[in-house]
């Protein structure tokens, strides 16, 4: 056994180990003095004895001098990092401990007078922090003969149930401050309870103390009780040494470079881009570090306890280890990370003076790990022990000199190094739940994202999670927590299955999506509903182009003329590919369904396209006609394809009658060409199952009113063309084609919109956004929409668009999700009566006869929350890819899960509580800048929230090989890059404001609609400059002089960064603190970390100083003055 695993091991059953005089001595609790302790330290002892002097150095004991008292003491780096983050009121919260001790046959007078006899021993409890006249911060000791405590008496002695009365007092005390300048840093409640007992609730900030200095508190306060209830004098074990004596010799080691090997160590085990844990968020991150949180407690089975302790033993290593190995995986599960850091605590009291010792002693450690796809978890626990040991080698050099030594750029937003802290109590600290059941134990804040705890005995073991609140929802840690449970019973049963085939998961945890099974919807071909309506309203207009328009029964005859003449003359029936290349008009409808009608596979083809992509396209769909007009068709249609001319057809030689359909629900419907990975478009086979699937829940489920009139917008090279001409043709309705030279011209097409009384807008984003950016009043009063569909894009609900929704509460929005190779498969729809609305709109619930199956990179099942891509099964997918089998055999899979052939997308979506599916991107184009992943989305969202933005694009941009965000904006005015820049610093982190904002006229669209990524201009043309800017008015003249006097600067502007000018956050504190003695006001902490520049710190400054001029006024004059 290692000897690190044995003094780890030692350390969690609370034994104390020390060499005196060359021999090995230990104090080993009472519930542990049995013949397994006995036999871990007997086989050890030579290795024990060895490690003991290797600490010690070359010397068997060389203690910890004495310092001299004096009226102040440095503080530790550990106390000075929670100091400042107890500047804040949350995290000073965060930071409270205690515990809670039952007392027989003692009176309150005896336990106050124990409690200062242990006060009087421990200078920490009666230490104190103040500031010199530099801002620098140092402990005081109060002297005993001025310090006081004072006990809050409770008495519950007449009531039998009160435990719900005392739960209520500790969570309102745990909501009380402790004054760090003046203290007391720890108070007591004493609950009296019936039967002559009392219950001792000890509270403390944790800047006095740490986990492994609470058994210490609670063995003297019962040796002392005892001690006064026997009339005898205490005997406790005598203290070499105090706090400050340890504070002195720890930075003396720093200082003479003892510790440089394990600075080195650090260094190396953290070089290079630092891992972001992306854990499933219920919204974006604040840009501030907050701390309001809770923790929830319950019960690891009993069978899986032993199992964690028995693998453990049989590995000649510990609990610890072994939870730290389980976290990570469970981590990698959900968040899909292979390289994770978590912190740990250790105990850091190696040497033999901190035995009995109170205080902040513990130091973090950076423990980090990365998982293989082939890993075990006996392979993958090998190395972590190899971590953990390493770590415990090199555990004396201070955290915080770690996160200096790496020269991290600030974030604000959370904790430098890692989120997620490890802790495992040793067996004298008992579980806080022994219920199977997830309760609510805590509302004392959170220290971290996650702080995951495991405390108890071998097969009585507790798992408690302290998570942010602001960050997470409790649902979301419960599902973690339960999930978490799960993984242990599944690799302690299997340890030696692959870890990325364990399976943690029920099948009800499973994120999918499946809609209902309807064969009929399959079944029933859109031919016939829309040959119904020709049958039911033969006089209706169903199409209308400029001047030219058919009713239903010049439109089905006219179609059925057309597929009579495919049939007769070019054999068109099933798998038969004929295209379709015409300019926008009336006839692109026609054509279409004729094309459907014959039984051929339609193949539309984008005559705007470059002659040789229209050749490609023509060739590989292997088109033996294509329907066309002359003047488009000669000179690009190939050689070997015949083309007719639409324009010069004549109908009549034809049969009007409707064909006899001879298509099946698997024959070809239509082929679409996308863009292709290698720079060839790629064709994807649809049939008429999606076809006839999707038209039946767009007229049955969709929500979307029948017969209305429809503008329809898209190309007739996009599949969305496809819905909305059968849609409309197969449900009553009149769809009205937007002429070509209005699809840019919005102001022209909102005219026609109200002067043809639509009341169906279907549009790509880039397309709605651009419309409804600058409508006239006219139009908001005139226009009769009461629907609006969104396809293509992510929908991103903007304030113009916001406002209309508002305005016109019965209006629905759609938001339809789905590929190419599945078209339309999700959709989500919102609107004003509603009240679901959202900005960054999901994309909502599967239709009928799909299913969408989130799951993660080794093609396992995720659960709700947890990022997973898409894969979609059932009617809606494709037959495959035209002429590609790789391709196809490559994205087109047989899953267990599903019936039948799925889809795999390359996209990404989470599953909500609601059920909906939230669509995050391209698995392909995913953003990682500095370490952290990030969705452009939510940037575009809260870009578009703001009044003054009317169009926002958020990309990656390279630039002197750095990944940097860029921000293309259309603004309603006279809006800057800085404003822009500002504005998103306030809402979110850091490395989530764009290092680039371009201000553009107009976002350039594709022939789709959609955004022109190439077309987008360099950002190098608008890169910001850091220009010098003086200081103008007093205010920001003097706290320039402050900021150059506490940053050691010759010059500095009032657009200048703190942070980037080097400030940290002592020197954050000095400066706020300078500030407050100048002009005598509070100012937050929060304001300045969210905007770190002169100006807006003297506009800050200004306006309370202007406030502490305003006129006292009485009662009566409030209301007229407010």
């Amino acid at each position: 056994m290692e000897i690190v695993s044995v003094i780890k091991a030692i350390r969690e059953k609370g034994i104390a180990v020390r060499l005196v005089n060359g021999q090995l001595e230990a104090d080993i609790p009472v519930p542990h003095r049995n013949e397994e302790t006995i036999g871990l330290l007997k086989n050890n002892k030579p290795e024990i004895i060895a490690y003991l002097e290797a600490l010690a150095g070359n010397e068997k004991y060389t203690p910890i001098p004495r310092i001299p008292d004096a009226g102040y003491y440095p503080v530790s780096g550990a106390q000075l990092r929670l100091w400042l983050e107890s500047q804040q009121e949350q995290a000073s919260r965060a930071y409270y401990t205690g515990f809670q001790l039952l007392l027989q046959q003692t009176t309150t007078d005896m336990l106050e007078k124990a409690i200062h006899h242990i006060a009087d021993r421990h200078e920490i409890l009666r230490t104190v922090f103040v500031a010199d006249e530099h801002q620098d911060i140092f402990q005081r000791v109060v002297a005993t003969a001025d310090f006081k405590v004072t006990l809050r008496i409770v008495d519950f002695g007449d009531q039998v149930n009160c435990q719900e009365d005392i739960r209520a007092q500790i969570r309102e005390d745990a909501q009380q401050l402790f004054d760090l300048q003046h203290g007391p840093l720890f108070r007591v409640i004493v609950f009296v309870l019936p039967e002559n007992q009392l219950l001792l609730h000890w509270a403390m900030h944790h800047i006095i103390s740490d986990a492994w200095s609470l058994p210490v508190l609670q063995r003297e306060i019962t040796t002392t009780v005892a001690a006064y209830q026997s009339g005898t004098t205490p005997v406790l074990p005598p203290l070499r040494i105090q706090y400050r004596d340890y504070t002195a010799w720890a930075l003396q080691q720093l200082e003479n470079g003892q510790l440089a090997s394990q600075q080195q160590y650090w260094l190396q085990q953290l070089q290079g881009e630092l891992p972001v844990l992306s854990f499933p968020l219920k919204s974006v991150r604040p840009p501030l570090k907050t701390y309001q949180g809770e923790t929830i407690a319950t019960r690891i089975p009993e069978e899986v306890s032993r199992m964690m302790t028995q693998y453990a033993l049989r590995h000649n290593s510990t609990l610890f280890t072994v939870a730290l190995t389980s976290l990570h995986i469970i981590l990698n599960k959900y968040t899909g990370a292979t390289d994770i850091i978590i912190g740990s605590p250790f105990a850091a009291r190696e040497h033999p003076d901190l035995k009995e010792q109170i205080g902040f002693y513990t130091n973090t450690v950076a423990l980090r790990n990365e998982i293989k796809a082939t890993d075990t978890f006996h392979t993958f626990f090998s190395q972590v022990k190899q971590t953990a040991e390493a770590a415990h080698k090199h555990q004396q050099y201070p955290f915080e000199e770690v996160v200096k030594s790496l020269r991290l750029k600030k974030d604000a937003s959370r904790n430098p190094i890692f989120d997620v802290m490890l802790v495992v109590l040793p067996d004298n600290q008992p579980g806080i739940a022994a219920s199977d059941d997830y309760e609510l134990t805590a509302h004392t804040g959170s220290k971290f994202d996650l702080l995951i705890s495991i405390t108890g005995s071998k097969d009585a073991l507790t798992l408690s999670t302290e998570y942010n609140t602001d960050l997470y929802d409790r649902q979301l840690i419960i599902q973690f927590m339960k999930h978490f449970r799960q993984l242990l019973a599944a690799v302690f049963l299997n340890p030696e299955a692959p870890l990325a085939e364990v399976s943690y998961l029920s099948a009800a945890d499973y994120a999918f999506a499946v809609g209902e099974a309807k064969p009929a919807y399959i079944a029933e071909s859109v031919i016939s509903l829309m040959e119904s309506q020709a049958g039911k309203i033969p006089d209706h207009i169903a199409v209308v182009f400029k001047d030219e328009q058919f009713t239903f029964r010049q439109l089905n005859d006219k179609a059925n003329q057309l597929a009579d003449y495919l049939r007769q003359t070019h054999g068109a029936g099933p798998g038969v590919k004929i295209g379709v290349m015409l300019e926008r008009s009336h006839l692109s409808v026609l054509a279409m369904i004729a094309v459907m009608k014959s039984g051929a596979c339609y193949v539309p083809v984008d005559h705007k396209y470059q002659k040789d992509r229209i050749r490609y396209i023509m060739q590989d769909a292997d088109l033996s006609l294509v329907l066309s007009s002359k003047n488009i068709a000669e000179g690009t249609v190939p050689e070997g394809i015949a083309f007719i001319d639409l324009y010069d057809f004549n109908y009549a030689d034809w049969s009007h009658h409707n064909p006899v359909l001879v298509n099946q629900p698997s024959d070809p419907s239509f082929l679409i060409y996308t863009s292709g990975s290698t720079g060839k478009p790629k064709g994807v086979v649809q049939t008429h199952s999606m076809l006839n699937n999707l038209i039946h829940w767009n007229i049955c489920e969709s929500g979307i009113d029948t017969g209305l009139r429809f503008l329809q917008y898209n190309s007739f090279s996009f599949d969305v063309s496809v819905q909305d001409s059968w849609f409309v043709c197969s449900s009553g309705g009149t769809i009205y084609i937007t002429p070509e030279e209005m699809k840019a011209d919005f102001q022209a097409l909102s005219a026609y919109i109200v002067a043809n009384k639509i009341e169906t807008l279907c549009f790509p984003f880039s397309a709605l956004s651009n419309f409804f950016d600058r409508l006239e009043p006219s139009f908001i009063e005139q226009q009769r929409i009461k629907h609006i569909l969104c396809a293509g894009e992510q929908l991103t609900v903007n304030k113009t668009l916001e406002n209309f929704l508002h305005q016109h509460p019965s209006l629905c929005l759609h938001n339809h999700y789905g590929p190419s190779e599945t078209h339309v498969v999700t959709s989500y729809t919102m609107g004003a009566a509603r009240q679901n609305y959202q900005a960054y709109v999901p994309i909502g619930k599967p239709l009928p006869n799909t299913g969408v199956y989130l799951l993660d990179t080794h093609r396992q099942p995720v659960p709700l929350y947890v990022t997973g891509e898409v894969y979609i099964g059932g009617a809606n997918v494709a037959a495959g890819y035209q002429h590609l089998p790789e391709l196809t055999a490559e994205r087109f899979l047989q899953l267990p899960w599903a019936d039948g052939v799925v889809y795999k997308t390359g996209d990404l979506a989470y599953l909500d509580r609601d059920g909906d599916l939230v669509y995050l991107g391209r698995n392909d184009n995913q953003v990682k800048i500095r370490g952290y992943r990030i969705e452009p989305g939510e940037i575009k969202s809260h870009l578009l929230a703001s009044d003054r933005i009317l169009q926002a694009h958020v990309d990656v941009v390279v630039k002197n090989g750095e990944k940097q965000l860029a921000a293309y904006v259309v603004p309603d005015g006279e809006v800057t890059a800085t404003d822009i820049r500002r504005q998103l610093a306030g809402v979110l982190p850091d490395y989530m404001v764009p290092a680039h904002v371009v201000i553009m006229e107009a976002l350039p669209v594709t022939l789709n609609g959609k955004i022109d990524k190439a077309a987008l201009p360099d950002v190098s043309q608008y890169a910001r400059h850091s220009a010098y800017v003086a200081p103008e008015t007093a205010v920001e003249k003097r706290l320039a002089e402050l900021w150059m006097q506490v940053l050691s600067l010759d010059k500095v502007g009032t657009t200048d960064n703190f942070f980037e000018l080097g400030g940290h956050s002592l020197s954050m504190y000095k400066v706020l603190n300078l500030v407050k003695k100048e002009y005598n006001i509070d100012f937050r902490l929060e304001l300045f970390i969210a905007d770190p520049c002169i100006s807006s710190f003297a506009l800050h400054v200004e306006q309370l100083l202007s406030q502490q001029q305003q006129p006292q006024v009485s009662v009566n004059q409030k209301k007229i003055l407010i």
